[in-house]
């Protein structure tokens, strides 16, 4: 049985490195590439100025290498622009996919207008593609040679970038010989903030010998892709009091593949705490103020018994109980089965975005929808900032309020992807 299995996950990772070799066209042919003013004019926008602020939004969109930094209405302020091939002539993976198929996962902005961002190269594995960062004229700064991919973070100490990394790995690891080998590795990678890697370690040489290792069992068939890491962020001094069964420092990871929140102690570098319960291949867990950890549920049900529909959960990290939710009601379904972001607002609103939907907005806690960014395009990230955030931009003024979807989106226009 054990050898059965070792062939056949040998063939699963060698069918996935033959797609790589011969990749074409993972889901038929791209139109050509659009200007950014017809990439965004089909988005519509609502806006309640008395429960959101005036601000600005840093959005990236599904496999497109430029990042758009909006105001409430939707009007592009800014954007940065490096297609693959300029960020790296000389690309550190082999076979890379075609340019087409590349973008940017995440983006995150300075205060000088520099921007940090992690590629994605769609139809490989691993799908990680390098994170670098620019000046706010779209020119290269520095280069991270790793598979980066998802969500990654910023601490509020030293600036230092914590990310996520894959790699295949052939090799058991010891004492971990009953994984399905090859499989897909995540790590943490923590970068400082000139770009040079501190520290990087394997997550799931984090479980072996704790008592959560036998929690690494996937709910998906991806048996080689056991973890499917999607976020990373750690506990900052200044919130450690909210979170009174958490230390200062620990490294908090989603683990979209077995359903699992798992906590890292920065020292021994071991899993100290997970988190399961009702929920199935979350995304993107983010710590609270309020002490509670906010996450994307992607699997929360089925409508109709045949459409998956998700929910945004904040967790209790004491009693382990779901706390809030939004989303699982007919009031505000999100269809969201892969993907999704959330951000904590300074005013205690959540930032959603959920790319399946196309679709990102912003929600109270009592779940009145006060910002909503809908297109015909996979929106993959939005990242809220203030005006204060952003000195570069000191010039341009924030748009009045305008809560009117047809006056916001008066230039609609089908997508043209």
């Amino acid at each position: 049985m054990e050898h059965t299995k070792y062939l056949t996950d040998a063939f699963d990772a060698g069918a996935a490195l033959y797609e790589k070799k011969e990749h074409k066209e993972p889901h038929g042919p791209r139109l050509p590439e659009i200007s950014s003013e017809e990439l965004m004019s089909h988005i519509k926008t609502t806006w309640d100025h008395k429960y959101a602020r005036s601000d600005y939004n840093i959005v990236t969109i599904h496999l497109s290498t430029t990042a758009y930094l909006v105001d409430m209405s939707g009007k592009i302020v800014y954007k940065w622009s490096l297609p693959y091939a300029d960020a790296w002539p000389t690309p550190f993976i082999n076979n890379t996919v075609d340019s087409r198929y590349t973008g940017f996962s995440e983006a995150a902005v300075f205060p000088n207008g520099d921007l940090l961002v992690s590629y994605v190269g769609e139809g490989d594995t691993p799908w990680g593609y390098g994170m670098l960062k620019m000046d706010k004229d779209s020119h290269v700064i520095w280069r991270y040679d790793d598979n980066t991919h998802h969500e990654f973070y910023i601490d509020k100490e030293f600036g230092n970038i914590y990310t996520l990394v894959h790699h295949w790995r052939v090799n058991p690891i010891m004492g971990m010989k009953d994984l399905w080998y090859p499989l897909l590795e995540d790590f943490v990678a923590i970068l400082s903030p000139d770009g040079h890697e501190l520290r990087k370690f394997s997550i799931l040489e984090s479980f072996r010998g704790t008592p959560y290792e036998s929690q690494l069992k996937p709910w998906d068939i991806k048996n080689w892709d056991i973890t499917h890491g999607n976020s990373v962020t750690k506990l900052e001094p200044e919130m450690a009091a909210a979170f009174p069964t958490l230390r200062p420092e620990d490294i908090v990871v989603s683990l979209r593949n077995i359903s699992l929140i798992a906590v890292i102690d920065p020292i021994t570098l071991k899993v100290v705490k997970t988190f399961t319960g009702p929920w199935k291949g979350q995304h993107s867990a983010k710590l609270d103020p309020d002490g509670t950890i906010v996450f994307m549920n992607n699997i929360a049900g089925w409508k109709d018994n045949s459409i998956n529909f998700s929910s945004v959960f904040k967790l209790d990290p004491i009693t382990s109980e779901v706390i809030w939710s939004h989303g699982s009601d007919d009031k505000d379904l999100i269809y969201n089965y892969y993907y999704g972001r959330v951000q904590v607002l300074p005013n205690a609103n959540i930032l959603v975005t959920s790319p399946n939907d196309h679709r990102a907005f912003e929600v109270t806690p009592t779940h009145k929808i006060v910002w909503n960014f809908q297109g015909n395009d996979m929106i993959e990230s939005v990242k809220r900032y203030t005006a204060a955030e952003l000195p570069f931009l000191k010039k341009i003024k924030p748009a009045a309020p305008n809560n009117s979807p047809s006056a916001a989106g008066k230039n609609d226009r089908a997508s043209a992807r």
